[in-house]
């Protein structure tokens, strides 16, 4: 077990260089390997849908191996998910109607390793599997509503996206779940805060897992990083994108109020979707997730998704003009948590089990909300916003070292300038300002594409060194100035704002939302990704105050 590996290093003194060492993503990738393996029938299925010339009835002779598998599946493909016309009594009728693609996707995503489920404490589980569900339902919703294309591998992603979650808590123990359930408790970016803790997160290591087993590369690349500079095909830009949507309705429906912004902002900016289309979406969730968590025997809380979705608008409009204040002080509860979560998985390595029954039993708990101690080492992101951005950041990260720059799958262009400047601006020392501007789409004599245009054109005439004027989604921008405190930054956004008021092509513009968000001073483990986050949400409380005004923070 991992405890084992991290006592040799940790407490051992005759390695005193490597105290405090924290498990390396390659470490927690083979004991979870060695944990936990797909079933025999699942490993034959993938044998066989590898071979061109496959036949039906050596897939129904493979699967009948295992009743209690096939008796899963036809109990979902006979539910209302799949609208059947007539019941499916056997395999046969099931790779009849279906096909051999749709019932081997169904299988892997429901052949998981019981050892992943052994001994995880019930509200673990039941938040697991509600988030998982809804996810799950929601992207394949979401692919076939929007996209008008088959939903079944966007499904089946959704189920898979999260088994690193699984793996870490029975690999890391009891420190990663009272780790998770304060992440939970705050309303923060689990993701994220692996990555500042651990150096990686959980859906880097469901890429991981999911190559080690073998899965089909159609349903790994949608999780798998890639490089930002090499555009992946439309397939997974879409699948991507689907993914990113229908795992911030998750958190909503899950009660994380604080995501229903960045959850409207993507589906205008990516999908096109107002929040009538993702109402609709949502009255059709609450019922399938029921079912599916029913027909699967798995433990889930109770369902109120149209109450959840309701509260989160109504979170959103009460708490906007205070959205500044409030990640500043989420982010400092975030470091002291990450700090003594890094601590604990450190130090505590004695315990001989990986997860008992309830993992809250553990005999070094985190302590209570507002309690947390202050490390032993100085911190340097105190003042950095809470949580990176789900759509600058959802989805698994890529490996790298812990101090160099991670980057986003799929991440936008304009996101990887603002890394590159960050990193530029941290080794000379120098503040970083980051401006997203947003039209207000309406029907105007002038084209958004004309406006947009404007609005670069100026950025680029104020020739300042090293700024550049980027295109960050549908009608907005983002401009990020190196070596430019809050106040240069802010009159620099007012001036233009004038000058394109001036305009006569501005002049028949919309509303212009100005969000910025500036560093003062960049550490070394610096997440562009948060930067850009706390001038998205600043954007998104301008674009609330009316939409034609400036919101600024300086973190």
């Amino acid at each position: 077990m991992l405890v084992l590996i991290w006592q040799e290093f940790v407490v051992c003194p005759k390695l005193p260089s490597m105290v405090r060492r924290l498990p390396t993503l390659d470490e927690v990738a083979r004991e979870a390997q060695q944990l936990f393996t797909l079933p025999a029938v699942a490993l034959k299925l993938l044998e066989l849908t590898n071979r061109a010339d496959v036949a039906a009835a050596e897939l129904r002779a493979c699967l009948e191996q295992d009743p209690a598998l096939t008796s899963k599946v036809l109990r979902v493909v006979n539910s209302s998910l799949f609208g059947l016309s007539r019941k499916v009594a056997d395999l046969h009728q099931a790779v009849a109607l279906l096909g051999v693609k749709p019932l081997k996707l169904l299988v892997l995503g429901f052949s998981l390793p019981d050892a992943m489920f052994a001994g995880v404490a019930r509200d673990v589980l039941a938040r697991y599997w509600k988030l998982t569900l809804t996810r799950a339902l929601a992207a394949r919703e979401l692919m076939e509503r929007i996209w008008r294309r088959g939903g079944d591998e966007a499904l089946i992603v959704g189920l898979l996206a999260d088994l690193g979650f699984l793996a870490l808590v029975q690999c890391l123990g009891p420190p990663y779940v009272a780790f998770a359930r304060r992440a939970w408790e705050a309303e923060s970016d689990l993701v994220g805060l692996e990555q500042r803790a651990l150096g990686y997160d959980h859906r880097q290591l469901t890429v991981r897992l999911l190559d080690q087993w073998g899965l089909p590369e159609s349903i790994v690349a949608a999780l798998r990083p890639c490089d930002p500079r090499t555009p992946p095909p439309d397939e997974v830009r879409i699948l991507r994108s689907v993914l990113r949507l229908a795992e911030l309705l998750a958190h909503v429906l899950c009660g994380e109020r604080h995501r229903y912004e960045r959850l409207v902002g993507l589906a205008r900016q990516e999908h096109r979707l107002d929040r009538e289309a993702l109402a609709a979406v949502v009255q059709t969730l609450e019922q399938q997730v029921a079912q599916l968590a029913d027909v699967l025997a798995v433990p889930i809380d109770a369902l109120d998704y149209q109450r959840l979705w309701e509260d989160a608008h109504a979170h959103l409009t009460a708490v906007a003009a205070e959205a500044a204040i409030s990640l500043a002080q989420a982010a400092r509860r975030e470091d002291d948590l990450v700090a003594d979560f890094a601590r604990q998985v450190a130090t505590d390595v004695t315990q001989p089990e990986r997860v008992g029954a309830d993992s809250r039993a553990a005999p070094r708990p985190l302590p209570p909300a507002g309690e947390l101690r202050t490390p032993p080492r100085p911190t340097t992101r105190t003042e950095q916003t809470a949580a990176a951005g789900a759509h600058c950041r959802a989805g698994a990260m890529a490996d790298q070292p812990r101090s160099g720059v991670s980057v986003a799958v799929d991440e936008p262009v304009w996101l990887s300038h603002v890394r590159s400047a960050a990193q530029l601006c941290r080794t000379q020392r120098q503040p970083l300002a980051l401006l997203l501007m947003a039209l207000e789409p309406r029907d105007l004599p002038v084209p958004s594409e004309e406006l947009l245009r404007l609005l670069a054109q100026l950025c680029d005439a104020q020739e300042l060194p090293g700024a550049q004027c980027l295109r960050a989604g549908f009608n907005r921008l983002a401009w990020c100035l190196p070596d430019c405190d809050r106040p240069q930054a802010v009159a620099l956004a007012q001036g233009l704002r004038r000058q394109f008021r001036e305009n006569p092509l501005g002049r028949a513009a919309g509303p212009l939302g100005m969000g910025l968000a500036v560093a003062s001073h960049i550490a070394r483990n610096f997440d562009a990704a948060m930067l850009a986050d706390a001038a998205d949400r600043c954007l998104g409380a301008a674009q609330l105050s009316g939409g034609d005004c400036l919101k600024s923070i300086d973190l």
